[in-house]
């Protein structure tokens, strides 16, 4: 059974991966992770794709999904589940519609709200990161109905700890 976390950028989706690895004893694969893999350029390049590109972002997760990640953590990078593109989003949702677990991390339902926290959240990582820079803007993907399409089930993350959120995926596991 694997948990798929899904949300924008600085929500914690990986912390709450990592604790969540820790307490089910289960791999982590960050699909971020994957798409800086050299032995995937050969297929971008073949297939004209660029890998922060929708298609790009599309193929990461076709291909994490096909070869046998059934049994782990997906941490999708924050526009791993957001598509402008109508039908590869529909593809997507085809794609993950059998997982039961797929979990939306977001701190209110209120997405002024979640710009404000979530632009807190990014500067902090910037200032504790050897990063040049955070795009700070979540606008596009906290606005698009993507990731609540996607979603079988909503954390809302505001005063919680990585922990408590852990906590709180484990019980709504199916």
């Amino acid at each position: 059974m694997s948990i798929i976390l899904i949300g924008p950028r600085g929500v914690g989706k990986s912390n709450v991966a990592k604790i969540l690895s820790e307490k089910l004893n289960k791999n982590v694969v960050s699909l971020d992770t994957v798409r800086r893999f050299k032995s995937l350029d050969p297929i971008f390049q073949e297939g004209g794709l660029q890998p922060l590109s929708e298609e790009g972002h599309a193929y990461i997760v076709k291909h994490v999904i096909q070869h046998g990640n059934n049994d782990c953590i997906l941490d999708f990078g924050c526009y791993h589940s957001v598509f402008h593109n109508g039908s590869i989003f529909s593809e997507m949702q085809d794609l993950l519609h059998p997982f039961q677990n797929i979990f939306l991390l977001i701190p209110s339902n209120n997405v002024d709200e979640n710009e404000s926290i979530l632009s807190e959240m990014n500067s902090k990582m910037l200032e504790e990161s050897s990063l040049s820079t955070v795009n700070n803007s979540n606008k596009r993907i906290l606005e698009s109905p993507c990731n609540r399409l996607l979603a079988k089930h909503t954390i809302y993350t505001k005063n919680l700890s990585f922990n408590e959120i852990a906590d709180e995926i484990i019980e709504q596991l199916n």
